[in-house]
């Protein structure tokens, strides 16, 4: 719409007020809490990952879970445990009463479907041991195709700090 001011004056451009932008909600990725029922789980070969000069150590297994969750969605559980280990002496000893300190694992959970060498999904972890030395993280993968998966964790190095 075009508004004259009088003589010489330029018409003004009004614009009619445009309603503020509404943002959807987006929706929230399920969690472990939506999990109503679990199958069977299959678990990779346990593996042990040394540190410099073998003075620590990760011995760690891979294990997938297929679950329903609240919504009737299928999903994966990715779970990884471990037991971080320290040399002292002439043993290694469990990590979490380690003399120097608490020691922490990072790592990437690589998902990909079996017969592709594409990655599908990942997950990175950063956490602190507990005080027996285990650890054991667990990640959902929602709205998967029906199909037989692979999960790996990081490289064939885990990273122990």
């Amino acid at each position: 719409m075009l508004v004259g001011r009088g003589v010489y004056r330029r018409p003004e451009r009004v614009l009619a007020e445009r309603p503020e932008p509404v943002e959807e909600p987006k929706p929230v990725p399920p969690t472990m809490a939506h999990v109503v029922s679990w199958g069977e789980t299959a678990s990779g070969a346990k593996v042990t990952d040394y540190g410099n000069d073998a003075w620590s150590r990760v011995t760690h297994q891979v294990s997938l879970t297929p679950a329903i969750l609240k919504n009737g969605n299928k999903a994966l559980i990715a779970a990884w445990a471990a037991t971080a280990q320290y040399y002292w002496g002439s043993a290694h000893y469990r990590d979490g009463n380690a003399p120097y300190g608490q020691a922490s694992i990072k790592g990437t959970l690589w998902l990909n479907k079996e017969g592709t060498s594409l990655l599908l999904e990942s997950r990175d972890f950063d956490q602190r041991v507990d005080s027996s030395g285990n650890l054991h993280v667990e990640v959902l993968f929602p709205d998967l195709e029906p199909g037989t998966y692979i999960l790996t964790n990081s490289s064939s190095r885990t990273i122990k700090e």
